[in-house]
């Protein structure tokens, strides 16, 4: 179910019903600019997969992706399978990923409430302003899964501020890992 209305750069956006939920963008593999994309009073509940999909680990395209969501509620996503997400975003070619979060709640999803996954040299920095993770990560107990989960997997940086938010606590707390592969 998707209610209120979805803003994004024209063409990134999938269409209502999409398996994943709402928004698989794959930016060109050419494309060297970032893929821009925002949410404003958007409820997004229900979805048997990630309810928010955004996906550049495909193509790995030199676009970085910048994702906004203000006064957003991702809520019960993710329980057709294991580790879907609430909202999830892959970057994986030379871009970073950008993320900005403001009164928001993400409530009861499968797996994490939001997930970024970053794979090769850009980075993952994220701002997170008044908004609540609670109750997500049920679907399979043997994974660790919780309200927000930042990975990078490569020569990156993760970087972010978490102002006035809160997850009640959990094992593995608000933040469960946020990693750099080792430099060789």
């Amino acid at each position: 179910m998707v209610e209120s209305g979805l803003l994004g750069a024209a063409g990134f956006w999938g269409e209502e019903g999409d398996p994943h939920g709402l928004g698989r963008i794959i930016p060109d593999p050419d494309q060297p600019a970032e893929a821009t994309a925002d949410a404003d009073g958007v409820t997004i509940a229900g979805s048997g997969n990630h309810g928010l999909f955004i996906e550049d680990q495909v193509l790995n395209s030199a676009a970085g992706i910048a994702l906004e969501l203000d006064r957003v509620r991702i809520e019960g996503n993710g329980f057709g399978d294991v580790d879907q997400d609430g909202v999830r975003v892959n970057e994986g070619g030379l871009g970073s990923i950008r993320l900005t979060i403001k009164q928001s709640d993400f409530v009861g999803n499968g797996a994490d409430g939001l997930e970024l996954d970053e794979k090769d040299d850009g980075d993952a920095t994220i701002k997170v302003v008044a908004t609540t993770f609670r109750e997500n990560g049920p679907k399979d107990p043997t994974d660790l899964d919780d309200g927000l989960d930042v990975d990078e997997d490569g020569d990156g940086a993760i970087s972010g501020r978490i102002v006035l938010s809160a997850e009640p606590p959990t094992p593995s707390g608000l933040l469960r890992r946020a990693y750099a592969r080792e430099r060789t």
